[in-house]
């Protein structure tokens, strides 16, 4: 898509996040092997932007 908006999860950087940071990295890993970022895309988006062109 020409105009897709890219988007980041901020986190202050150091040991004390680095369990939150895998768990949303898990978490969006999960939901992309499930399906349900495509799903979400489809719904929000009209086309599955979870994957390239």
């Amino acid at each position: 898509m020409d105009k897709a908006t890219e988007y980041a999860i901020p986190l202050k950087k150091g040991a004390d996040n680095a369990s939150l940071k895998k768990a949303v990295d898990n978490a969006l890993q999960e939901m992309k092997n499930d399906g349900t970022l495509s799903k979400l895309s489809v719904k929000y988006f009209g086309s599955d932007l979870t994957t390239p062109n």
